[in-house]
């Protein structure tokens, strides 16, 4: 049975893994109380690096993956650790990007680490944001969505597809990312 979360509450649903299960709005009104569970399963991490998943919606049946999940874009993507997010992937990993209508492939360890730094410098640690939408997992496979911007781009309607090996590294990981660079940064032009 898949594990919902919540703001950091997991429940337990009702329904079978292959019906949709929560929706963004009114969650736990939707599901019994007796099921409703404080997450011990959640590793809590400190969030001062502008990234948030406050309202992250999370259906997993894996809480290894979810965390592993969860890790790799709070902590990993979030501090810009690039060691970190390399160890993620098994050496003969594929990462496949597809910003804006460019698709592009990446084998293997050193080809995903140049893709990672070129990613990475289109995202300063100042002035901007990552906000985790939502994590679905099912038998090894996750589906992220997410949003994000820096001073330059916004990154609107973007999902990662990742599939996993049994020793849980990153076999395949599907980037699918609209991308828009901003001619006036964006905190000039909220103030």
């Amino acid at each position: 049975m898949p594990v919902v979360s919540h703001h950091r509450a997991l429940i337990l649903p009702l329904s079978p893994p292959t019906s949709p299960v929560g929706r963004r709005q009114g969650l736990e009104s939707d599901v019994p109380s007796k099921l409703l569970l404080e997450s011990s399963l959640m590793v809590p991490y400190e969030l001062a690096n502008g990234c948030t998943e406050k309202d992250c919606i999370i259906t997993s049946d894996n809480a290894h993956l979810t965390n592993a999940i969860r890790k790799h874009f709070m902590l990993h993507f979030g501090h810009r650790d690039l060691h970190a997010l390399l160890d993620e992937y098994h050496p003969h990993a594929v990462w496949v990007h597809q910003i804006n209508d460019v698709r592009t492939s990446f084998h293997g360890h050193d080809p995903i680490r140049t893709a990672w730094q070129n990613f990475l410098q289109q995202h300063p640690t100042t002035n901007s944001t990552f906000e985790l939408q939502e994590i679905h997992i099912f038998d090894r496979t996750a589906k992220v969505t997410w949003s994000a911007r820096t001073p330059t781009h916004t990154f609107s309607a973007n999902c990662d597809v990742f599939q996993f090996d049994a020793n849980g590294k990153i076999a395949k990981q599907v980037l699918h990312c609209q991308m828009e660079r901003l001619e006036t940064p964006w905190y000039v032009s909220d103030e």
